[in-house]
């Protein structure tokens, strides 16, 4: 029985209309709730027993993947290691994108990433091999493909005079030079002159760290 009779903390009434299927039912059909001024539940038991049930599955489920040592994230709807998870239902990084959304946050964490050990740290990483192969994984990766897709879409000239290049230096037309500040052999073609037409050939060979360094100049 859903209702306690024998607490007399409870009034005494005999029947109570349900607040969600409007139908008026005896006391013994609703769960005590102390709360309540009427001291019962403003639902009946039928139309509580669905948000039980999926309450308890809920509940289940994470323990069972607990036991496995695994985590739901309800942000992200992923399926964790606990090791990611910050809590029950939220892993680190959705708590982390939530934890920078205020201005304050954002303005912090900008000025996080000017600081010369923050750059100087991340320039070093991008060298090594756990950097590289890393960066083939995502370019390979769904999402790598579309936010390409994406970006070839919304710089049509860029990806054009970069798809022109690449096929002149395949067939033979342009040979790649080193890089003009370094003399690194890793170069890159640089459109310094900008992606008309008339430009597509016209580039300087720049490493990927003083390519970077241009872009950041000219802007």
């Amino acid at each position: 029985m859903p209702d306690n009779p024998s607490d007399s903390r409870l009034p005494m009434v005999s029947s109570k209309a349900c607040s969600k299927c409007g139908q008026v039912k005896p006391r013994t059909e609703f769960y005590a709730d102390k709360r309540a001024a009427s001291g019962l539940h403003s639902q009946c038991a039928d139309c509580c027993e669905p948000g039980r049930g999926k309450r308890a599955a809920k509940a289940l489920a994470r323990g069972l993947l607990a036991i496995h040592g695994l985590g739901v994230c309800l942000a992200c709807s992923q399926v964790l290691p606990i090791s990611v998870m910050y809590s029950r239902t939220r892993c680190k990084p959705c708590r982390a994108s939530q934890r920078r959304s205020s201005p304050r946050q954002k303005a912090s964490a900008a000025a996080l990433e000017k600081r010369p050990d923050v750059v100087a740290k991340r320039a070093a990483y991008r060298k090594t091999e756990s950097a590289k192969e890393r960066q083939r994984r995502y370019y390979k990766s769904e999402k790598g493909l579309r936010r390409m897709r994406e970006y070839r879409a919304s710089n049509i000239e860029k990806a054009r005079a970069r798809e022109m290049l690449n096929r002149k230096i395949r067939t033979g037309g342009i040979q790649k030079q080193p890089c003009d500040v370094c003399g690194s052999p890793k170069s890159e073609a640089h459109h310094h002159n900008g992606y008309d037409p008339s430009h597509w050939y016209d580039v300087r060979w720049l490493c990927r760290e003083h390519h970077v360094e241009a872009h950041r100049k000219a802007s």
